[in-house]
């Protein structure tokens, strides 16, 4: 497959390589100092998951606890 280039491709292609140089780096640039965004997006939706799954059960342990203090705290003697 023989390319036929000519003297305007080539104007072409480094007409757009200077363009997508710059927004490379600032894709990278973005990428360097918002590093840590899904960090805390993941840790906010597995933090919210884990304690919608854990409430009820902390609920019902709280209650039994809080029954149990207070019918051997009210009934000494």
């Amino acid at each position: 497959m023989k390319l036929n280039l000519k003297q305007e491709d080539f104007k072409f292609i480094t007409i757009g390589f200077i363009p997508t140089l710059f927004i490379m780096y600032v894709v990278y640039l973005l990428a360097y100092l918002f590093w840590w965004i899904p960090f805390v997006v993941a840790f906010l939706l597995i933090a919210y998951a884990i304690g919608v799954t854990l409430e009820p059960n902390v609920y019902v342990g709280w209650l039994q606890i809080k029954v149990y203090l207070k019918k051997h705290l009210t009934n000494r003697k």
